[in-house]
């Protein structure tokens, strides 16, 4: 029997009112199979855009990342996933966005405001290079224009992901820790070159943002060796992990699992579901979608609403076309809820999971949703009884 997990981020927030007519396909699965709240696991003082909680959900131990008040190794991880060679040093992921005044404070832009493209990040980020790389700091180029950070030197530094500063002050979310003074001086020197460079001489003559600062984020060392699998890993047979978070696609492929990094626009799933549960084999697949948290963090309710009938149109009930006939499981289940300002917060979710015929049934009159109206578990048990 094969298993398919679909996690969505933003799946949750306080302001929806029902999500039956957006996501249809998933109420009718709760309706006929199971349904209930799901917790993540979780790790005191990280972000849930940071995805900690992942760490557990591939039978990673948590203590495999550095200890101390440091971020978890996003940077590493993402190396891992984007093609690069990372066996030593310690990694950073390299953005670049726009920080701008506002009455006596300064804020960040959330780089998808800025309308950058690939092209311009690499350059930029080749202009900064030279720079930093006489402070020991090296800038690598992963598969899809991923921008990464790289030093000999051993850093235990917090920082705060961009996902989470959109409009927010650059004073109280600089990196902190032993090492913090290590990143400002990039920054600093960052904001210089990039002050003075022609790319933005032109945004700026075209009315378009500067892209004027560096964000440098998950500081962490490459783990050497073998990972630390826990006794209890919840998929005992790996399969694959199709996902547009390139921290995500690192941890899975630290755990065993064939990964695709998707798009950022996730667009490309529906036509290649077939191709997805192929690579999974008897193992288990698991789709995570983080577009509907994007759309949340912008304050884009309408939209993230549409996202979510795109995804239950175009991936769910395609999904459950495709696994009934062979009594294969499906589970949907939000990967993070977002607040008000669209942050991520670790409060539990509602999940859904319907195998075989239950995946086309339709529910009889006195059988109602319930979305979420059952026990809560911990995610890894719902994956070991899926």
């Amino acid at each position: 029997m094969k298993s398919v997990f679909v996690v969505i981020d933003g799946l949750i927030a306080p302001y929806d009112a029902d999500v039956a007519d957006v996501c249809p396909t998933w109420c009718r699965m709760a309706a006929v199979g199971r349904t209930g709240l799901v917790q993540w696991p979780s790790l005191l003082d990280y972000h849930p855009e940071e995805n900690p909680h992942w760490l557990a959900l591939f039978g990673l131990n948590q203590t495999l990342m550095l200890d101390g008040p440091t971020d978890l190794p996003l940077g590493w991880l993402q190396a891992r996933s984007s093609g690069i060679t990372a066996e030593r040093g310690c990694w950073c992921r390299l953005q670049f966005t726009h920080l701008y005044r506002q009455r006596d404070e300064l804020l960040l832009m959330s780089p998808w405001r800025t309308g950058q493209t690939v092209a311009e990040c690499q350059e930029l980020a080749t202009a900064v290079a030279s720079e930093w790389q006489q402070r020991g700091w090296t800038v690598h180029v992963g598969s899809g224009g991923q921008l990464l950070l790289s030093t000999e030197r051993a850093c235990q530094v917090r920082t705060v992901p961009l996902e989470r500063l959109e409009r927010q002050s650059l004073a109280t979310n600089l990196p902190s820790g032993r090492d913090g003074w290590l990143l400002h001086q990039l920054l600093v020197t960052g904001q210089m070159v990039l002050a003075r460079h022609e790319i933005n001489r032109q945004r700026t003559a075209a009315g378009r943002m500067a892209l004027n600062t560096p964000w440098l984020s998950g500081v962490g060392s490459a783990v050497v060796g073998k990972p630390d699998i826990t006794s209890v890993a919840p998929f005992a047979h790996p399969g694959c992990c199709w996902t547009a978070a390139p921290v995500v696609a690192g941890l899975a492929r630290l755990a065993g699992y064939r990964t695709v990094l998707l798009s950022a626009e996730e667009d490309e799933i529906p036509q290649r579901l077939d191709k997805m549960l192929s690579d999974g084999h008897d193992g288990c697949c698991v789709l995570h979608l983080t577009t509907p948290a994007l759309l949340a963090r912008h304050g884009l309710q309408q939209q993230r609403r549409e996202r979510l009938a795109w995804i239950d149109e175009r991936v769910l009930r395609p999904l459950t076309e495709l696994l009934h006939s062979g009594g294969d499981r499906l589970t949907v289940c939000g990967g993070y809820a977002v607040n008000e300002e669209g942050l991520g917060t670790p409060a539990t979710v509602p999940y859904a999971s319907a195998m075989g015929r239950q995946l086309q049934r339709k529910p009889a009159f006195w059988q109602r949703s319930g979305l979420g109206r059952g026990k809560t578990v911990d995610m890894v048990s719902l994956v070991v009884s899926g």
